[in-house]
């Protein structure tokens, strides 16, 4: 919030101080001035004001522009890409930031790190996360009158990689490939790639018509 304040003085010698004026809507309305003006709400305020003596001089019009921004900036992020199971993205995944200020005095820069605030970069157009894993971006806005807006948070997990499953079988082997005896068959999936882990292993007895989760 901005205090307005005035104070006036006569020439040595003069009449002497009779009243101050001030008006805010461009001199439509004059009010006397007898304590300070406060501005608690974010706009731009012309201020008109003028002193007239005991005698009758009035004192040329004088005016005053204040500012004022009281209100942080806001920035959404937005993330595009297939998105999978568990919140996790199975493509490369494109991260953009839109940011507002209703302050009035407009933005100056959107912002973001990748390293947990340690460097800042600016932000100019979409980020592309490729690699598999669980990325955290912070990011911010400031506006032209320099407020800044508390860091946000937001965690990306990406996983591409498909999972690998192995298949070993134990039974008494014959000729030409036969097996002669019951046989087991033992399914192992890992995900050490991808990180996101295994969901369900399936197999199928009828060339893919029918799956059953292992």
């Amino acid at each position: 919030p901005v205090q307005i304040s005035f104070a006036a003085n006569d020439n040595e010698g003069g009449s002497g101080i009779l009243k101050t004026e001030y008006s805010l809507d461009n001199g439509l309305i004059w009010q006397n001035y007898y304590d300070s003006i406060i501005f608690n709400d974010s706009g731009e305020y012309l201020i008109l004001y003028k002193t007239t003596d005991k005698a009758g001089n009035v004192e040329e019009t004088k005016e005053r522009t204040v500012k004022l921004d009281l209100i942080k900036p806001e920035t959404q992020i937005n993330m595009s890409g297939d998105l999978g199971n568990n919140g996790f993205y199975i493509s490369a995944t494109e991260v953009t930031l839109t940011a507002a200020d209703q302050g009035g005095s407009g933005l100056f820069k959107t912002e973001y790190s990748l390293d947990n605030g340690l460097n800042w970069l600016a932000y100019g157009s979409p980020i592309i996360f490729d690699n598999d894993g669980e990325h955290n971006i912070l990011f911010r806005s400031t506006d032209s009158a320099g407020n800044t807006e508390e860091n946000k948070e937001q965690k990306i997990k990406i996983d591409k990689t498909a999972p690998i499953t192995q298949i070993s079988s134990a039974g008494t082997l014959g000729n030409n490939g036969w097996r002669i005896s019951d046989i087991s068959a033992e399914l192992i999936a890992t995900d050490n790639q991808g990180g996101s882990g295994i969901l369900k292993t399936e197999y199928s007895l009828d060339d893919g018509q029918t799956w059953q989760v292992y």
